[in-house]
Formats: structure tokens, C-alpha cells, sequence
């Protein structure tokens, strides 16, 4: 698991110069060096950024730490990652902690490369507390194919969050 998108940046280096196409790679990396850079630009941008908690797993929970590429995804995106001091790439984190964070949004690892957790699961770990998440439906489900098999779809975890991000600040700006 790579703790950043310079790390992402070069394992997409290195393979395309193990198999041979340098050339293509530079090209790749230049398109999506690019987006990234665009999407920070605009997350920059966001009138207010909210805090995200990242779900990998929830019985026991689990989420990310510092050492994730979701962390660095998720602050790139615009949003402020309640996890991001932890040193581990996965720590257990307790219900009342999640509580004490009281986050504004949170994603969870779904899709085909997750562990069956879906929004309603979500809503139920959480339920009869108090989470802003939880309270405005925040929840969302990122394809953890794609999160944690980092490479070129990279930047579409980055894109997705930053939609994510974007939606909430400007509702947040309309009320």
C-alpha cells in the first residue's frame, strides 16, 4: 500500500519502463500529473472543506492512517481526514472515537475489491449517535478496487472525492 501519490507516480514510472514504454509512461504520467493538479486547484477553492472518516472495515472498525494513499487522496480532494495522525496504514479505531471526530462526511471501502460494507450497515454502526455524517446521509461508498490498486485510476478515487467534497461545501455555503 503506497502512503502517497509521489509513490503512485512511481510505480506507474517504473512499470512502464520495465515493460518497455518510457515514452507512454512520461505521456501518462504528464495526463495525470495534470489532473491531480487540477483537482487540487480547485479543492483549494472549496469554501469550506469537511472532515471525512474513512471506513476500510467495521467489525472490528478499521479505517486508514497517515501510511494510506486514501489520507492523501482525501486532503488533495479538499477534505481534512479526522485519521490522517495515525501512524499505521490501518488502525483499529473505536465507535466513540468516531463520535468525539464528529465527522461530515464518511466513505467506506465498497465495490468489487470491498468487504460487503454497504451504506446501511454504515447507518446502523452508527445509529442513536450523534455523527454529522450520519445525520445528513454523508455516506458514501468509494470502490476500493480502485483506491487500493493504486496506478492510473488513481486519479479517479482523487475525482470522485473531490465531487463528493464539493457537493457538501456548496450545500454547506447555501444554508
Amino acid at each position: 500500500m503506497y502512503a502517497s501519490i509521489n509513490a503512485v507516480y512511481r510505480e506507474i514510472r517504473d512499470v512502464t519502463i520495465i515493460l518497455g514504454k518510457k515514452r507512454r509512461g512520461i505521456s501518462l504520467l504528464s495526463e495525470i500529473r495534470g489532473e491531480v493538479e487540477d483537482i487540487r486547484k480547485k479543492a483549494k477553492m472549496l469554501p469550506v472543506k469537511p472532515r471525512v472518516f474513512f471506513i476500510m472495515w467495521d467489525n472490528p472498525l478499521e479505517t486508514v492512517g497517515n501510511e494510506s494513499v486514501v489520507t492523501d487522496l482525501i486532503t488533495m480532494a479538499g477534505g481534512i481526514c479526522v485519521t490522517k495522525g495515525l501512524s499505521e496504514h490501518f488502525p483499529l479505531y473505536s465507535r466513540a472515537k468516531v463520535v468525539v471526530d464528529n465527522p461530515d462526511i464518511i466513505l467506506f471501502a465498497g465495490g468489487k475489491g470491498g468487504m460487503g460494507l454497504s451504506k446501511e450497515r454504515i447507518k446502523s454502526l452508527f445509529k442513536d449517535m450523534k455523527i454529522n455524517a450520519v445525520r445528513d446521509n454523508a455516506i458514501y461508498e468509494m470502490d476500493a478496487d480502485i483506491l487500493f490498486r493504486t496506478g492510473p485510476r488513481t486519479v479517479i478515487a482523487l475525482r470522485q472525492m473531490y465531487t463528493i467534497f464539493k457537493k457538501w461545501a456548496n450545500s454547506r455555503t447555501k444554508r
